[in-house]
C-alpha cells in the first residue's frame, strides 16, 4: 500500500514538473506573440486545448489588455476589455478588471465608461477603501461636485505628508472646476511632491527587502 501511494505521488508531482514546463512554453510563445503585435495569431492560439488547459482566458486577456496599454492601442483596449467581460469571472476579477478600466478611462474623461466601472468596482470589490477612492475621483473628476472639498481638507490635517497626495490632487481639481486656478496649482504641485516622495520611499522599503542579509 506505501508503495503505491508512492509510485502515485511521483506521478502527480512529474505531471505538475511537466505541465509547468508546457505552461511557460505556452506563456512565452503567448508574450512574442504579442511583441509581434500579431493579436490575430494570439487570439487564435489562445484557442488551444493546450493553452486552455495551460493558462486560464482571463490571463490569457489580461496579458493582451497589458500588451495593447504599453502600446497605447486605445482601439485594442477598448476591445480587450470587452472580451474580458464576455467571460465567465469571478468577483475578484471583475473588481480587478473594473478598477483598471476606471483609472484607465479617468484621464480621459469618459463619463459613460467611467460610471460603468465605478459600479463594477462598487458592485465586485471587497475592499471598501477603494470603493470610496473610485467614488470620490468619479464625484470630483467627472460629475465636477465640490461637496466634499472640506472633507478632504480636514482629513489632511491628520495624515502624513506621505499620505497626502490623493486628497491633494482631489483638492486641486476642485478647485480647478470652481475657477480658482492659483489654488489649483498649489494642490496640484503639493500632491506631485508627495507621490513623488511617497514612491521613492516604498521603492527604498522594498530595495531594503530585498538586500537584507537572511538570518
Amino acid at each position: 500500500m506505501i508503495k503505491i501511494v508512492a509510485i502515485l505521488l511521483f506521478c502527480v508531482i512529474l505531471l505538475e514538473f511537466l505541465f509547468s514546463i508546457v505552461r511557460k512554453r505556452c506563456q512565452g510563445r503567448l508574450v512574442g506573440l504579442l511583441e509581434e503585435g500579431d493579436y490575430g495569431a494570439y487570439d487564435g492560439y489562445c484557442g488551444k486545448w493546450v493553452i486552455k488547459a495551460a493558462i486560464p482566458a482571463y490571463t490569457a486577456k489580461v496579458m493582451k489588455l497589458n500588451a495593447a496599454m504599453q502600446k497605447n492601442d486605445h482601439a485594442r483596449i477598448k476591445e480587450t476589455f470587452q472580451e474580458i467581460e464576455g467571460l465567465n469571472l469571478t468577483s475578484q476579477e471583475k473588481a480587478d478588471i473594473s478598477l483598471r478600466g476606471f483609472y484607465y478611462f479617468l484621464p480621459k474623461r469618459d463619463g459613460k465608461m467611467c460610471k460603468k466601472y465605478a459600479a463594477g468596482v462598487r458592485e465586485s470589490s471587497s475592499d471598501e477603501a477603494m470603493k470610496e477612492t473610485v467614488a470620490r475621483f468619479y464625484d470630483v473628476l467627472i460629475e465636477k461636485k465640490d461637496g466634499m472639498l472640506d472633507a478632504l481638507l480636514a482629513e489632511m490635517e491628520g495624515q502624513t505628508e506621505f499620505e497626502r497626495y490623493t486628497n491633494e490632487y482631489l483638492v486641486s481639481e476642485i478647485y480647478r472646476n470652481q475657477g480658482d486656478m492659483q489654488q489649483a496649482q498649489l494642490y496640484s504641485g503639493l500632491s506631485k511632491q508627495h507621490k513623488e516622495a511617497y514612491l521613492k520611499a516604498m521603492s527604498s522599503m522594498e530595495f531594503g527587502k530585498k538586500a537584507r542579509p537572511k538570518q
